[in-house]
């Protein structure tokens, strides 16, 4: 998935998305671009190079789909014998590129209805106009009866708001960690940071929510939003997860201030680790 990177213009923090000469947008934007107007690497991508490696993900999948072919020429050879079953080892390379095109149209459903909900979301708090999408409905309602629950006024949010900060973050014992990221907040209030998380359940059946990064998202959301004067110091921070396939909300996750500290830890060393990472392979020739 490609970086998000963000940049200031006249001190306001915004998305950086440079379009290419043919007017085009990057679908990977070069270092020597971001580079040229000081643009930073987005907070879940800085992080995401710390937790499983998504590049297994699709080579998996190719290997499973090759894997698949030659399962059912060796389950049609038991069946219909190997002359007639020969013909599944020279399925054209159409094919096969046809399913694994299916694949990731599939691998890809999830990640499309997650960004309907949030574009659903920010356009209820900003306008109170409701979704025709009937289970987008259903969301806004319900965030609507949990900003009420917490005493927040949507009107008076800050929705898909962009945040960056660059500086330094010190720790109990002393030391001081860099960080210089961005982030897009789902919602901003003085006394409250959400994010939406939309989900479904796992082969356990259980919804899988309170993940670390999760909580990394919203400690540098906040730290990032209280030093521009958004939130404040005391603010909460609250994860609230909506099922894709039904709009409602089927767990909140409102973190504690020493899990958001432990949080915000990981994301200076994360930005550290990686910083060195480079400084390495600018050596290594």
């Amino acid at each position: 998935m490609p970086a998000h990177m963000y940049m200031k213009e006249n001190g306001v923090a915004k998305r950086f998305e440079p379009l290419k000469k043919d007017g085009t947008p990057y679908k990977n934007i070069p270092k020597k671009v971001s580079e040229e107007v000081g643009a930073v690497i987005g907070i879940t991508s800085q992080i995401s190079n710390h937790l499983d490696k998504g590049w297994l993900i699709p080579w998996n999948s190719t290997l499973a789909i090759d894997s698949a072919f030659e399962a059912l020429y060796e389950y049609a050879a038991g069946v219909v014998g190997v002359s007639q079953a020969q013909s599944f080892r020279t399925i054209p390379k159409a094919t096969k590129d046809y399913a694994k095109a299916i694949l990731k149209e599939k691998s890809n459903a999830d990640s499309n209805r997650g960004t309907e909900y949030h574009n659903g979301i920010d356009s209820f708090l900003k306008t109170g106009v409701a979704s025709e999408d009937p289970l987008i409905a259903v969301a806004q309602t319900q965030v609507a009866d949990f900003l009420k629950a917490y005493g927040i006024d949507p009107s008076s949010v800050k929705a898909e708001h962009c945040v960056l900060f660059n500086g330094g973050i010190t720790l109990e014992d002393g030391t001081v960690l860099e960080i210089n990221n961005g982030a897009t907040a789902d919602l901003i209030s003085k006394s409250l940071l959400v994010d939406w998380k939309t989900t479904k359940k796992a082969s356990d059946g259980k919804y899988h929510t309170g993940k670390i990064d999760h909580c990394a998202q919203l400690a540098f959301c906040k730290h990032a939003a209280c030093q521009d004067g958004h939130c404040d110091h005391d603010a909460k921070c609250v994860n609230v997860y909506i099922s894709r396939l039904s709009g409602k909300i089927v767990a909140i996750k409102e973190w504690k201030q020493e899990e958001l500290d432990v949080a915000l830890e990981w994301v200076g060393r994360c930005y550290e680790c990686d910083k060195a990472k480079a400084k390495l392979e600018g050596v290594i020739k």
